[in-house]
């Protein structure tokens, strides 16, 4: 899976989010990171879509909505023959967005000081993989960067990777395999790893003859 990011965001180089978010992604096989810039060739922007498996857009939030750079983007590139006529270049792709914003996590709720969720704010984005036929998955939101603490940034560091990386993200297995997966690529600079690997296959393989026992006693009971 080839992934693309797009990052919209007019004082880049100021944005300690964004780059703490390079950094990650640089680690990853596979995804490109595209810093979106005026004027846009629109032929290579499309092609640039084609490449990709999975497009994630990412931005601050600025109002309830991206950055004028973001939707102008959209404006110009998402056009024919990329998203209409006889050619759906776009069907069958995943979408997602990554959003930064100022505001706590707790103002966007039912009742909140923002009086939407994010999800409700990030509506069109989800509208937007509907009509083009894309997989929309579910927004990764990030609040108040600046505020969290290094546990949380360490955190964020490994979901925001899976979110961009991993084929199977959003499902527990999926993840599973991942984290092996990355362990495994680190353990050849890091073999102080090796032990932590280990423990971790004996306890997918535990958590997989569980699973298995779960599943016989179910179809027992529909006999």
């Amino acid at each position: 899976m080839k992934t693309l990011v797009v990052v919209g965001h007019p004082r880049l180089g100021e944005s300690t989010t964004q780059q703490f978010l390079k950094v990650a992604a640089s680690e990853c096989a596979n995804v490109t990171w595209h810093e979106l810039q005026l004027p846009f060739e629109v032929t290579q922007e499309q092609a640039l879509i084609q490449q990709h498996d999975r497009i994630i857009v990412q931005f601050p939030l600025y109002w309830y909505s991206a950055p004028a750079i973001m939707r102008q983007w959209f404006d110009e590139v998402w056009r024919m023959p990329l998203t209409t006529g006889n050619y759906r270049l776009l069907r069958g792709k995943q979408f997602g967005v990554v959003v930064t914003a100022g505001a706590a996590r707790n103002e966007f709720q039912a009742g909140g000081k923002q009086g939407a969720t994010m999800d409700e704010v990030l509506r069109p984005y989800q509208m937007t993989a509907r009509v083009t036929e894309m997989e929309y998955l579910p927004a990764l939101p990030i609040y108040q960067f600046n505020y969290l603490s290094e546990q949380a940034k360490q955190e964020l560091y490994i979901t925001y990777q899976s979110y961009i990386s991993n084929p199977e993200h959003g499902h527990f297995a999926g993840l599973e395999q991942w984290l092996l997966a990355r362990l495994d690529s680190l353990v050849t600079t890091m073999p102080d790893l090796a032990p932590v690997l280990a423990q971790l296959r004996d306890n997918q393989e535990e958590l997989t003859d569980i699973a298995q026992q779960v599943k016989w006693m179910r179809q027992e009971d529909d006999e």
